[in-house]
């Protein structure tokens, strides 16, 4: 090791030139990632709710949709008439001036919902009949009441008024109203809804749902459609609606605009904050800026060009790890600046500083192994990438700084001096900062890891109008986007829909009820139940039928209609009480527009989804954990089914996370004080190494509690990143101890607290700029590893060093 280490100073130019050559192939490795955009590859695959959703956003193409709600102003009354003309104009502008990107635009039932009605329920009416219908059938075929319905017919005709005509038509259509019978059950679902149009229950709103001709993963394609859609419609309002635009493409549109805007914005402000760091700390900035820094680019690139070796897709969570690895990457790089001086070789200092180094890089991949054991790929991903630029990091800070610093030995020590007064009474500061602690370690006492960030909008960039306007489209039409559907598979398409009737029973039970859910749409709200159709077929034999015939026949020869022109009601009467085969998912799926809210564009899959509607928008936690208990109670024994749904997987995989993190961390903590123990092979110094972290623990839990931040996705992986920040500071006092310099200990005092406050404030101004992102919780993790760093920071100068001190001066150290 030592050999490698004198090499690269004896060699520097030529270490230079293969540390290139290695970046340059690391990027072309690089350069075959993509993003992984698949939630099951992200996820846990193994997680029923993940697979299925991930199978949902694959072949149904139901999720692909924009939502325009368009509104009659407040302080104007309800004007349907504008509303349905704004619509059309919309309709007609986006075929001409948009046909490139929209696939179908609807603001009314499907066309084809009417179709299935009259060729597929109205023929086979007799199954979807439950036994109240049934009895109520059976009562209107009596000769009695058929009857009785003519002579209603003959005085609703008879009356006067502008209405004959229509009511004319309906009762040569169905003159004995068995239609009705259908008509009640079918107006429950929001095809064959008794409104012309979508509209709202105030009839103040109208939404209209917009098809595009790619998927919503396609970032580029969803900002082109979300432009052109907003353009249009702001170019056709000259009545002043209120339009309100939302659904998958206008979300991850603005989504990802605001997050490239963040990404652009902290990483400019981040370097920023770092060169003016730079520039005020050291003698010669932009040198020790380069030095510093190198490494750590260095570092980073090759350990994505290792990580694309092995898979050419990269989740966004390990994407964006650069700015985390440079939080922690940076200090094997400062603390050898911290330690250079002119009077020693960059060889000597590389060798005197691999040990620490080595610990302080291992600590921290070890805190990155332990989070890669999730079941979590996302967390895994992060984990590798994570571990593998640490790891080059630290290789490229032992030889590519010694070599810049062979090349040009110039003077890299900060401007600012150190205070002497700890280092004169540390048995003083020592006191005062562990009689601090006891009320900071109070409060912290109090906090409550248990609770969990209620709000999932705190993962998206807030303010967020895409979203407000889901919202809003909640509360006015009782949508609920997609929160919540059941995902059903079966091994046949008789199965298939014998397990989606079962399901939605239990949709519709009193428990399903009280968890919230007011309806539930799926095949079986469109198909009959095959459970009864036998029975229902058996329900009137051949000679019921000549009777029914026979009785019509009788009550029309009495009354004044003229018995020819019901000749086809005679067949059609004949046909209902004998009908054939009953309709299935085939017949559906003869109805696309139908079909493809439910079913898969894969005709041959037997899956199928159903979707459920709530009495109130599931925007908390709290709201989500008490629907899911509910449900998944009631779907527990239903082969197949599975409740999935964004909001389904974002509780359970933080539920997991939230699950695990204890075990993780203890694990972690385990682990690193085991390592510590092995490489300094002393239980003191291992245990003073951890102090800065036990203080920065304090630290942190106390401010959580006193600012309310509650734990989500995001923030969790503050575990592995002040891990791999804080045992950093530990180290290097510690270390102090087990190899003492040629240096006095004050010396050793001056260097280490340079590089421990450089780091500090490097850390802070990476980690510090996050607070000023668009994403809630993004701005928590931010907040919390900064008072980590400082708690660290404080807890490794004005405690453990002062323990160090103490324990150099009785072993006659000065």
């Amino acid at each position: 090791m030592t050999s490698l280490l004198v090499a690269s100073t004896r060699r520097p130019v030529l270490t230079l030139i293969v540390a290139g050559i290695i970046t340059l192939l690391a990027i072309v490795s690089i350069l075959r990632l993509r993003p992984e955009t698949s939630l099951d590859a992200m996820l846990d695959p193994h997680d029923p709710a993940t697979a299925a959703m991930g199978r949902v956003l694959r072949q149904f193409p139901v999720a692909e949709e924009m939502l325009v709600l368009v509104s009659t102003p407040d302080d104007r009354p309800v004007d349907r008439a504008a509303l349905l003309e704004f619509a059309e104009r919309l309709t007609t502008r986006l075929a001409t001036d948009a046909s490139d990107v929209v696939h179908a635009v609807r603001f009314r039932p499907s066309e084809q919902a009417r179709q299935f009605v009259e060729r597929v329920i109205a023929p086979a009416g007799l199954y979807y009949l439950n036994d109240e219908g049934l009895a109520e059938a059976r009562r209107r075929l009596t000769p009695e009441s058929m009857a009785e319905q003519l002579r209603r017919n003959e005085a609703m005709l008879a009356a006067p008024g502008p209405a004959a005509g229509g009511l004319a038509k309906g009762i040569l259509q169905d003159p004995l109203r068995l239609h009705e019978l259908l008509v009640a059950q079918l107006q429950q679902l929001p095809q064959f809804g008794a409104s012309d149009a979508f509209f709202s229950g105030s009839g103040r709103d109208l939404l209209i749902r917009i098809e595009g001709k790619k998927p919503p993963s396609d970032l580029a394609f969803s900002d082109t459609l979300t432009q052109r859609v907003s353009a249009i419609t702001a170019a056709l309002n000259e009545d002043r609606l209120t339009v309100r635009i939302t659904g998958a493409y206008a979300i991850a549109a603005y989504n990802a605009g605001m997050i490239r805007r963040d990404a652009i914005n902290d990483s400019a402000s981040s370097v920023a904050a770092l060169g003016l760091l730079f520039f005020v700390l050291y003698r010669r900035p932009i040198w020790v800026f380069l030095a510093a820094f190198t490494p750590i680019a260095i570092g980073i690139t090759c350990g994505f060009g290792v990580y694309a070796l092995f898979r050419d897709t990269i989740t966004p969570l390990a994407a964006v790890i650069g700015g985390a690895m440079g939080g922690i990457g940076i200090d094997y790089s400062t603390h050898m600046l911290a330690h250079y001086r002119t009077g020693r070789s960059p060889a000597e200092l590389a060798t005197r500083l691999a040990v620490p180094l080595l610990a302080a890089c291992a600590t921290s991949v070890i805190g990155f192994a332990v989070i890669g054991w999730s079941p979590v790929q996302l967390l895994r991903d992060f984990a590798i990438v994570g571990s593998l630029s640490l790891i080059f990091a630290f290789l490229a800070a032992l030889t590519v700084l010694p070599a810049m610093l062979a090349l040009r030995r110039t003077d890299a020590s900060p401007r600012f001096a150190i205070a002497r007064r700890e280092w004169q009474r540390p048995g003083l500061v020592l006191a005062i900062c562990l009689g601090a602690l006891v009320p900071i370690g109070v409060v912290a006492l109090g906090v409550d890891l248990s609770q969990q960030d209620p709000e999932l909008h705190n993962l998206h960039p807030q303010p967020n109008p895409p979203l407000d306007a889901q919202a809003e489209i909640g509360r006015r039409m009782s949508l609920n986007a997609g929160a919540m559907l059941v995902h059903v598979r079966a091994d046949s398409a008789a199965q298939l829909l014998e397990r989606c009737r079962d399901v939605q029973a239990r949709l519709a039970s009193p428990q399903a009820v009280a968890g919230g859910v007011i309806s539930s749409f799926g095949p079986a709200a469109l198909l009959p139940d095959p459970a009864i159709t036998g029975a229902r077929r058996a329900a009137f034999s051949d000679a019921d039928v000549q009777r029914v015939v026979s009785d019509f026949d009788a009550a029309l020869a009495q009354s004044s209609f003229d018995a020819n022109v019901y000749a086809p009601y005679r067949s059609y009467l004949a046909k209902l009480l004998r009908p054939g085969p009953p309709p299935g998912i085939a017949d559906l799926r003869s109805f696309p527009e139908l079909s493809d809210t439910v079913l898969p564009r894969n005709a041959a899959s037997n899956d199928a989804i159903i979707h459920l509607a709530f009495a109130h928008p599931l925007d908390t936690r709290s709201d989500i954990d008490k629907a899911m208990t509910t449900l998944n109670h009631l779907l527990a024994d239903v082969p197949g089914a599975t409740l999935t749904g964004m909001s389904v997987i974002s509780q359970q995989t933080l539920t997991a996370v939230r699950r695990d993190l204890p075990r993780v961390a203890m694990l972690a903590g385990v682990c690193v004080a085991a390592y510590l123990v092995v490489h300094y092979r002393s239980l003191l110094l291992a245990a003073l190494a951890i102090v800065p972290t036990l203080v920065s623990l304090i630290v942190l839990l106390a401010v959580m509690r006193i600012t309310g931040t509650t734990l989500n996705m995001v923030n969790l992986v503050m575990v592995p990143l002040l891990l791999g920040i804080n045992i950093d500071f530990g180290i290097f006092a510690a270390d102090t101890l087990r190899d003492p310099e040629e240096r006095t200990l004050g010396e050793q005092f001056t260097s280490s607290i340079r590089a421990l406050t450089t780091c500090a404030i490097t850390a802070v101004l990476g980690f510090g700029s996050l607070i000023f992102v668009s994403i809630p919780a993004v701005r928590s993790l931010g907040l919390l590893v900064c008072a980590g760093v400082i708690g660290c920071a404080l807890g490794a100068a004005l405690v453990l060093w002062p323990i160090v001190i103490l324990i150099a001066w009785r072993r006659g150290v000065r």
